[in-house]
């Protein structure tokens, strides 16, 4: 199985091989086209390889959709999915393919229910720290600390006029997660980003506190600055803003798991 995307959509496709003999008595050439089981009436999708023969021959493969290439009469497509209209108890509605698996890498509410004990305490709770004791904290110079929206929005300014006047810039990026055992489950559905660090390069000023530029950014997302990641996911979803991470695969769940759909993949 093999997924691509087209005019924005994702559609899940299958592949067959077949071995052609037509072209020559001694040579097997062996071809494979891919149909999509979700295909739209106007996709165009034709990719040509042209591979030199012994015989010099030249031989183009054409792998075109279902469309133009229809599929053999004895191929059956077995994953071919099930809708809700008719009784077979599907979940797949042909005018919006891919809505039965939006909800895939979601907490689950009782997961849900669980972390908000934790992620938001207040006062009296055990374990809470009053904002006051985290001003007065005397953090790394080299550190911008973003803990209020008001913070928030001035990094973020920053950051957008980076994207136009240096969109070449890349940010490298991590999370800090809690409440997650990887030795028994993974990031999809599991654990809270605590924070978010970015590093966007010795040049770069995120313009908070007058600190100037080479310093590191660290957005809290706990207790008072509960939900502030979330003022940073029009950014981490830009697709135009280049960023590299420690750990991708398990980033990209955890911040899933936040609602937010991390793009601009830079390595």
């Amino acid at each position: 199985n093999y997924q691509f995307q087209c005019n924005n959509n994702f559609f899940s496709t299958t592949t067959t091989t077949v071995t052609n003999r037509a072209l020559s008595s001694s040579s097997s050439f062996r071809s494979t086209a891919m149909y999509a089981t979700v295909p739209k009436a106007d996709e165009k999708h034709v990719v040509k390889k042209t591979s030199k023969q012994p015989n010099n021959k030249t031989v183009i493969y054409d792998y075109t959709t279902i469309h133009n290439n229809p599929l053999p009469p004895n191929y059956q497509l077995k994953s071919k999915p099930k809708q809700t209209s008719d009784d077979s108890g599907g979940n797949w509605d042909p005018t919006s393919p891919l809505k039965w698996c939006q909800t895939f890498g979601s907490r689950s509410p009782s997961m849900q229910q669980h972390l908000s004990t934790l992620i938001q305490l207040k006062p009296g709770d055990e374990g809470y720290i009053p904002p006051e004791t985290y001003n007065q904290e005397e953090y790394p110079t080299d550190v911008t600390v973003v803990r209020t929206k008001e913070q928030a929005r001035v990094v973020l300014e920053a950051l957008r006029k980076s994207k136009l006047t240096e969109p070449e810039r890349i940010h490298a990026c991590d999370t800090e997660v809690m409440d997650i055992d990887l030795s028994n489950v993974g990031p999809v559905g599991n654990g809270y980003v605590t924070c978010l660090s970015v590093y966007s390069g010795p040049d770069f000023d995120y313009g908070l506190n007058d600190q100037g530029p080479g310093t590191m950014l660290w957005v809290d997302n706990l207790d008072d600055a509960c939900g502030i990641l979330d003022e940073f996911k029009e950014w981490l979803e830009d697709e135009m803003v280049m960023k590299v991470w420690h750990n991708y695969g398990f980033d990209r769940h955890v911040l899933w798991n936040e609602g937010i759909d991390v793009l601009g993949f830079g390595g």
